[in-house]
């Protein structure tokens, strides 16, 4: 996966948060902290180039199927 292709998924990440409302501190602990809420934020920000593994594990524990991971519905 591109750089690109990451940070689309994580884009389409933050919005399926959004949808959920669920904060990073819930993403979190729901977690059981295997996300961290500053990281995921830095991401989702683009404050830093996210970890492709991560992004694709972060859709999985959010729910969002494989085909709607880029398509933005």
């Amino acid at each position: 996966m591109s750089q690109d292709h990451a940070a689309a998924l994580v884009a389409r990440l933050r919005a399926v948060r959004r949808q959920r409302r669920l904060t990073l501190l819930q993403v979190e602990h729901q977690s059981a902290g295997r996300f961290n809420a500053i990281v995921v934020g830095s991401d989702d920000r683009g404050d830093r180039a996210a970890a492709v593994p991560k992004p694709a594990e972060l859709a999985t524990f959010d729910g969002v199927p494989t085909e709607e991971r880029l398509s933005g519905e």
